[in-house]
């Protein structure tokens, strides 16, 4: 995570959008989509003039609104947060570095990479490829950060961008090697030239698009479940 911290230090504004964000998205949520679902809500649910079931079904929209809106804020913020992130420090090249360095063996004593490792990874499959990133990424995530000079919260922060973008620049390497075909022979170092200059728009497409996806369904789950909570408080003697 320390590369993602020595980037947080230059940009910090990049907090102040986050919060800014997330309190628009949870304000466009609670006071947009919150009054449009209650209002069908009690109209499923309130049969007659009761009270009882008009608290109990208020009740459970709100709980179910402000729970939505914790949640579509705070994946639409990482999204366009980390969008941003990258835009400002080319982070996502910096992280698909890493993950090629770990697979090659790169490091401080051997610049070069492992002989043996570079050998190897000549016409593997995609599903090879995928746990090849998948073990560099767990190797990247597990770094620590040591004396880092940001405040607490910032390295919570720190740590759910580093997550996201790595695991979105895993998704975005196997995804353009399955469009050369379902079992394409692969070359990393090949692969790696042709990633290296486009990787920071692929990886902050995906997350912008990731969160869209699950955004909408998340509204339309809870907007399903709300509906049925609704019916089955209609069905109650009361």
């Amino acid at each position: 995570m320390s590369m993602i911290v020595d980037a947080l230090r230059g940009v910090a504004g990049l907090i102040k959008y986050a919060f800014q964000t997330f309190a628009l998205t949870l304000f466009v949520v609670e006071m947009i989509y919150g009054p449009i679902l209650a209002a069908i809500v009690l109209w499923i649910a309130l049969t007659n003039d009761s009270m009882v079931r008009f608290v109990l079904a208020l009740s459970i929209t709100v709980i179910f609104v402000i729970v939505l809106g914790f949640l579509v804020a705070f994946q639409m913020t990482l999204a366009k947060t980390i969008s941003r992130f990258i835009e400002r420090t080319a982070i996502g090249r910096r992280v698909f570095d890493a993950l090629f360095d770990i697979i090659l063996g790169v490091s401080d004593e051997d610049p070069d990479g492992r002989f043996s490792a570079s050998q190897s990874i000549h016409g593997m499959s995609i599903s090879e490829l995928e746990d090849k990133l998948k073990s560099a990424g767990d190797v990247l995530l597990s770094q620590k950060v040591v004396a880092a000079t940001v405040p607490r919260f910032a390295l919570w922060f720190a740590g759910k961008i580093q997550r996201a973008l790595v695991w979105a620049t895993v998704r975005v390497i196997v995804r353009s090697c399955m469009s050369d075909g379902p079992n394409p022979s692969i070359d990393l170092l090949v692969l790696r030239q042709n990633l290296a200059g486009v990787i920071d728009a692929q990886v902050a497409n995906y997350l912008n698009h990731h969160a869209i996806r699950l955004i909408i369904a998340l509204f339309f789950g809870v907007s399903f479940l709300a509906m049925l909570v609704a019916y089955g408080i209609r069905h109650i003697p009361l």
